[in-house]
């Protein structure tokens, strides 16, 4: 009888430090003092996989000011008034973040389209971590300085062992988190909310789980502030080549956005501006964007996820296991 009891208690045990350890999707962590937030867990909750903040610019002062000013405390404040759950200080974890200079990889990207990428095609595919590492022996074979031809897989290794910049297969998952379960692409249903005409504040209509967050994690600056986004960006670039083999499978055919100007159309072969890494983006559909205008009306809002060619300026993050 001692014995089973002892073995009862043992059970409860783990599954008390089980319970306690696990971690929920939308939290924020920092590993390796980078502020991030979980994007996916496993089923045990104790594993998963974590995305950085967005990479900030070299010298952003306007960063800085928005971490000071009288608007950004209201934000707080509000926010935990609002939720009523306390909001993490991550503003100097994130300002001690390595810098990622957007420009200068601007400058340059027509000419790595050019010369290195489709090279690269056949070498690269939808996993982040695989990426770097042939991104990386792709440098050292053609005597390449990588801090200049790829400078986003530099910066994610100056944030520590094992983060990597992610490729379609994490993006997925963070696609997953974003749309609470819903499939991506085109030939799925869009989230719908609605913001309902009697009262315009923030808790209520029809709201995901990701924009909740968003407000208690501080996922942006807006609100009369600049429009940065800290964590969780709507379009992020991706490791994965738009010429790889991922893009030629069946089953990924509806994640590709295929119209307008950053449709991925046609032969994708045979033209020279797909010569270039994917981009996820999240499309937005009729009505007006409550994320940008709180106090305003809008009556249904849709929005969609999709990988594309949307080269208007994608935030850098990186994502690592844990």
């Amino acid at each position: 009888m001692k014995s089973i009891k002892l073995f009862l208690l043992a059970v409860i045990a783990v599954c008390f430090c089980t319970n306690v350890n696990a971690v929920e999707l939308g939290d924020y962590m920092e590993i390796d003092g980078v502020p991030s937030i979980v994007i996916y867990v496993d089923a045990t909750g104790e594993h998963g996989l974590v995305m950085s903040a967005t990479a900030h610019i070299e010298n952003n002062k306007g960063i800085q000011r928005i971490f000071a000013s009288k608007q950004w405390e209201e934000y707080k404040s509000r926010c935990i008034n609002e939720f009523g759950k306390p909001r993490p200080d991550f503003e100097a974890a994130y300002l001690e973040m390595p810098e990622y200079d957007y420009k200068a990889y601007k400058k340059i990207r027509k000419k790595i389209m050019k010369k290195h990428l489709p090279a690269l095609a056949s070498m690269l595919t939808e996993k982040g971590k695989e990426n770097a590492e042939k991104i990386a022996d792709y440098c050292a074979d053609n005597g390449l300085d990588m801090s200049i031809y790829f400078p986003d897989q530099v910066w994610a290794q100056a944030l520590g062992e094992g983060w990597f910049i992610p490729g379609n297969a994490e993006i997925e998952l963070y696609a997953d988190f974003l749309g609470e379960g819903q499939e991506m692409g085109e030939d799925y249903a869009k989230n719908i909310f609605e913001i309902q005409k009697k009262d315009k504040k923030w808790n209520n209509g029809i709201w995901s789980m990701y924009h909740l967050h968003r407000h208690i994690v501080g996922y942006t600056g807006g609100l009369l502030l600049p429009g940065v986004e800290f964590f969780a960006p709507t379009n992020l670039k991706s490791s994965t080549l738009i010429k790889s083999s991922w893009t030629f499978e069946d089953e990924n055919q509806s994640k590709i956005y295929k119209k307008g100007k950053w449709g991925i159309k046609g032969n994708v072969n045979n033209k020279k501006k797909y010569n270039d890494f994917y981009t996820f983006g999240t499309l937005y559909e009729g009505g007006i964007n409550p994320q940008a205008f709180l106090d305003f009306y809008c009556h249904y809002w849709k929005a969609g996820s999709m990988f594309g060619a949307f080269n208007y300026g994608p935030y850098i993050v990186a994502v690592k296991e844990f």
